[in-house]
């Protein structure tokens, strides 16, 4: 369910973990040769399960690739985002999920998808409290639509979709495992509404 290569302008995007930090790094010659390493997160924790996705989002200097990956620092796992836009720069690191106890750390499996500029990120929560139950959470552009109904503990490995030209709208597709079987749901309206 974890893109870790895209394409887009005719240029390959890879992100991959290594040495407990997140590295980008792209070809413009289908992959021969590979530009310099570039570290995604920024030294601190654990890094792990990266993922990637891809944009045509051009106007204002919008993203066209973004990175979610889980980070364990102490005791705290977060789920943080990092963009790059067409200029070629790097934005800041966010946070924009957290779990407070280690335990889910090897779960999370976080998942991004975006279209233009509607970016959907979905991760496997297993804090069991009343502010954050366990099962998959939803983002949509950095705000949290929040837990999936129907997911529980057993729910992991999310994926998600935007369909092409259909971000003004919202519309995103989400899948996950759950006991041996394949989950969906469908979302419009930037997740307030699924069926």
């Amino acid at each position: 369910p974890q893109r870790k290569i895209g394409y887009i302008n005719l240029k390959y995007h890879m992100v991959y973990e290594s040495a407990g930090d997140i590295w980008h790094c792209s070809s413009t010659d289908s992959g021969a040769t590979w530009s310099r390493e570039f570290m995604v997160s920024d030294g601190s924790g654990k890094n792990r399960q990266p993922s990637i996705a891809l944009s045509q989002y051009w106007s204002s200097g919008g993203p066209i690739v973004t990175i979610v990956w889980a980070r364990k620092d102490q005791e705290l796992m977060d789920i943080l985002v990092r963009r790059l836009g067409n200029t070629g720069t790097w934005g800041s690191i966010e946070n924009v999920g957290f779990n407070s106890c280690d335990s889910g750390f090897d779960e999370a499996y976080p998942a991004v998808a975006m279209e233009d500029d509607f970016e959907v990120v979905a991760y496997k929560n297993v804090r069991t409290d009343e502010w954050s139950p366990t099962g998959i959470i939803v983002w949509t552009n950095a705000e949290e639509v929040g837990p999936v109904d129907g997911t529980e503990a057993s729910s992991g490995h999310p994926s998600v979709a935007v369909p092409a030209f259909q971000q003004s709208k919202g519309i995103f597709g989400l899948a996950w495992s759950q006991e041996g079987e394949i989950k969906y749901k469908r979302y419009w309206d930037c997740g307030r509404r699924s069926s």
